[in-house]
Order: structure tokens, then C-alpha cells, then sequence
């Protein structure tokens, strides 16, 4: 039994290294695609797709034994959701797709107004899942424990914010004028 499972062990690595060598070299072909300046085109938006993909992938046999089957579908989805946003609306790529700045873009405000399902437990299930996907990235030598921490600062600094605009947006009672300056408050409390 212990020898089956080293081999599964091994076979689930090995998916893993030649998942991750396509995320980096697609990432390269990211790289030079936006120094030679196709960084606003379509090709460029299915290329960082193409990346989102391979993520979900390692994503997939990443946490396949390690949470349910359930949590993983979570995972996924809400990532899935997340990478889609950072492409088509503001033209960003991993590892930068992960930056406060797009972060807080989301949550703060698109993800609130543009998901008709989004409630208080789905955007905290979001910061979980992409939380997920940071740690995964720093077990696999993708990114570094500095980068993951201040990715987990940023959601523990921002998240009552976020989940106060949820709520307000998703009260039924809410009077729109005091709705209208209570969100304006917040979002000027961005601005400057």
C-alpha cells in the first residue's frame, strides 16, 4: 500500500512539474507579447486564458486528495471566476493579477455588482480559494513566501470593507440615496 501511494505520489509531482513548466513558459510568451505591446488585443487575452487554464489544472491535482471533492469544485470555481475578471476587464496575468490593486478592484466593486449570485459567503469563499491558489503557487516554487504573506495581509486588511459593500448591496430595505453616499464614502475613501 505504502508503495502504491509513493507512486501516486510521484505521478500527481510529475503532472505537477510539467503543468508548472507550461505556466512559466506561457507566462514568458505573457511577457514578451505586453514588452512588444500586444498587451490590449484579443490573441493577448486568449494567451492569459490559456494560463488561467493551466492554474486551474495544477489547481485540480493540487488539492485533489487534500480537500473534498466539494472544496475543490469551490476552488475552481471561484478562481475560475476571478482569472476571468483579471483578463477581459483589466488585462493582467499571474502573477500581477494577484496585486492588491485588481484585488480590491473585484471584491470592492465588480464582483458585487456584475455576479448576480454574489453574497457575503461567496466573496469570502473567493478570498479562500484564491488564498488557496497563492499557497499552492509558493509549494511549487511559483511564487514566494513574501509575496503569499502580503497577499493574506491584503485580504485580511480589506475584507470587512468588502463585505460591507456586499451586504449594503445586497440589502433589500436599503434606501438608495443613503445606499448611494454610504458606497460613495467608501469608494472615496479609496480614492484618496
Amino acid at each position: 500500500m505504502a508503495k502504491l501511494n509513493t507512486q501516486l505520489s510521484l505521478a500527481i509531482q510529475q503532472k505537477l512539474d510539467g503543468l508548472k513548466k507550461e505556466y512559466l513558459l506561457q507566462t514568458e510568451r505573457l511577457e514578451k507579447a505586453e514588452n512588444e505591446g500586444h498587451g490590449d488585443t484579443t490573441d493577448f487575452i486568449e494567451e492569459i486564458q490559456k494560463q488561467s487554464e493551466l492554474v486551474l489544472q495544477m489547481m485540480e491535482i493540487y488539492f485533489e486528495n487534500k480537500v473534498t471533492q466539494k472544496t475543490l469544485s469551490k476552488y475552481l470555481t471561484y478562481t475560475y471566476f476571478y482569472l476571468d475578471y483579471a483578463a477581459y476587464h483589466e488585462g493582467v496575468y499571474l502573477p500581477e493579477a494577484l496585486d492588491s490593486f485588481y484585488l480590491s478592484g473585484y471584491f470592492g466593486d465588480w464582483y458585487i455588482s456584475h455576479n448576480l449570485s454574489s453574497t457575503v459567503q461567496s466573496t469570502k469563499d473567493s478570498i479562500v480559494a484564491l488564498t488557496r491558489m497563492a499557497q499552492m503557487f509558493e509549494a511549487l516554487g511559483l511564487m514566494d513566501k513574501k509575496a503569499v504573506e502580503a497577499i493574506k495581509r491584503n485580504f485580511k486588511e480589506d475584507k470587512e470593507e468588502w463585505l460591507e459593500r456586499m451586504a449594503l448591496f445586497n440589502d433589500p430595505d436599503r434606501d438608495y440615496e443613503e445606499y448611494s453616499e454610504r458606497l460613495n464614502g467608501l469608494w472615496q475613501d479609496d480614492i484618496y
